[in-house]
């Protein structure tokens, strides 16, 4: 499926994490949001090309290891409070300065 975030904008959905919480934040501070911790399982096979393929006599050249995988998805937010004359387009100016905005 898809995932929708405005009406021309989609992507590929792959998979979900989901995080609840509530922090108090002054204008222009960063938070860090973790915890959200996945480990996957998978069976790897190591083999020699064309030897680990016969039948029966494959074993003798192909190993099967099992593996952990363990990630932790971690995102940063930085908040900026606008005042009614504020736009979003002067923060990426005061960023990155009138070049970068305009890009």
């Amino acid at each position: 499926g898809f995932q929708q975030f405005t009406p021309e904008v989609s992507a590929p959905l792959i998979s979900t994490r989901e995080a609840t919480t509530q922090v108090m934040v002054r204008n222009a501070e960063t938070i860090a949001i973790g915890g959200l911790v996945r480990e996957t399982d998978a069976d790897v096979v190591k083999k020699l090309p064309v030897l680990g393929d016969i039948p029966l006599l494959g074993y003798l050249f192909k190993k099967t290891e099992k593996g952990t995988t363990k990630t932790d998805l971690l995102f940063f937010m930085t908040v900026h409070v606008l005042d009614d004359n504020t736009t979003p387009q002067d923060i990426l100016v005061s960023q990155a300065g009138p070049q970068g905005a305009a890009k």
